[in-house]
């Protein structure tokens, strides 16, 4: 856990300095708050759609499996082959939902690496 801690804070700070730097100088001067605050408003927007679709990915391995999108009933069989069920969907879901993601960064990564004139900008 450690480790993926670290690769995660290293790779935010290689990436997240540079890309708001590049954004911001992209920006007229008397224009930076608004640059600001759309920034702001983008990496909160992408926050919560990454938040909300993962979590529709989970429930629908959740609901394909037991017919739940809930994980209020695992343990109630205590060990139960539900419980097993239900811990298998929700990994599995679980695991889909980080490969879609990483598939997405990816994308995107691609997509940044796309050169822009500055006429673009204006």
């Amino acid at each position: 856990m450690i480790f993926g801690l670290a690769l995660l804070g290293v790779g935010m700070g290689i990436f997240q300095t540079p890309n708001n730097n590049l954004l911001m100088s992209a920006v007229p001067r008397h224009r930076l708050g608004i640059g600001s605050s759309v920034l702001s408003i983008v990496r909160s927007l992408g926050y919560s759609i990454g938040a909300t679709l993962a979590a529709a990915i989970v429930s629908h391995f959740l609901l394909a499996s037991t017919g739940e999108t809930s994980l209020q009933n695992l343990g109630r069989d205590a060990g139960g082959d539900a419980d097993k069920l239900v811990l298998a969907a929700f990994l599995y879901g679980y695991r889909c939902a980080y490969l879609i993601a990483a598939a997405i960064a990816f994308a995107g990564a691609v997509i940044s690496l796309w050169p822009a004139s500055k006429d673009e900008f204006r």
